[in-house]
């Protein structure tokens, strides 16, 4: 599969002192400054932006050590503009004309002007959480857009929405987070080794405390955001394992969500 990548060159920023007083003019590397080659990668960004037919689907966790992921659906225009679908707002999924932009900050990042969705996040809960408002530009692959969030460096993952992600129908993603609160057990298995976790979903936060018996936390945060998918949830930060692996995607079947990476799994029952 081939795969385009799109970046700002950081050492350029390093260099600039340097190029007053170096003999550089047969290098083209140096042909632009760091305000052009700015200019030129927000351009081909914008570009896939705005061209994908359907628009972009993102399944945004704003702060996965507080809040579970929500669902928001973009279509990006030429004029600043977007069209915006979210569930950030329970069981209202208008479409919302918005304004983005972009700003250099460690790279070239997306961003969202205030009073829209993604600071919506912040106005739902409070001032308690600090939600992601500018996506720095990571890599561009084939049908997705890798952004990392400025606040939290949690990954922002833009896939390109086919026709059935625009009609924005999240019947199964909403059954799945509520079969997940009824849950009260996580099962993690790495090879040989099994422990054995309370896992206590809060619906409002979409989020789940997880500890042992010993009270000892899954992770620093003390738990895990949750998201739904049309086959199940998904989980951040992913469960990592030993051997490398890791599992952030569980599919429902038979009473249970279940992930498997080799000879690990997570098992929420």
């Amino acid at each position: 599969m081939k795969k385009y990548v799109i970046k700002i060159a950081a050492l350029s920023f390093a260099l600039v002192g340097l190029v007053s007083c170096t003999n550089i003019e047969d290098n083209d590397i140096y042909d632009k400054n760091q305000i052009q080659r700015f200019e030129e990668t927000k351009a081909k960004l914008k570009s896939e932006l705005v061209s994908a037919e359907h628009g972009w689907i993102v399944d945004f966790f704003p702060e996965n050590s507080a809040l579970g992921a929500y669902s928001l659906l973009f279509e990006f225009n030429e004029d600043g503009t977007v069209e915006t679908r979210s569930d950030v707002t329970d069981g209202k999924y208008d479409v919302v004309k918005e304004e983005y932009d972009f700003v250099m900050l460690s790279t070239l990042a997306l961003s969202f002007p205030v009073q829209t969705t993604v600071h919506n996040i912040t106005a739902k809960y409070g001032s308690r959480i600090k939600t992601d408002i500018e996506f720095l530009y990571d890599e561009t692959k084939e049908n997705e857009i890798l952004f990392k969030g400025h606040f939290t460096r949690n990954q922002i993952v833009f896939r390109k929405a086919t026709a059935e992600d625009k009609q924005f129908d999240l019947t199964m993603k909403h059954r799945n987070l509520d079969l997940v609160s009824a849950k009260r057990n996580m099962v993690i298995t790495s090879g040989e080794d099994m422990e054995v976790f309370n896992f206590r979903y809060t619906k409002n936060t979409r989020y789940a405390k997880v500890s042992n018996s010993a009270g000892n936390s899954i992770n620093g945060n003390g738990g895990i955001g949750i998201g739904g998918s049309n086959e199940g949830i998904i989980i951040s930060p992913a469960i990592e394992f030993p051997d490398g692996s890791s599992i952030s995607e569980l599919i429902f079947e038979n009473g249970v969500f279940k992930g498997e990476s080799g000879n690990n799994s997570v098992i929420i029952m």
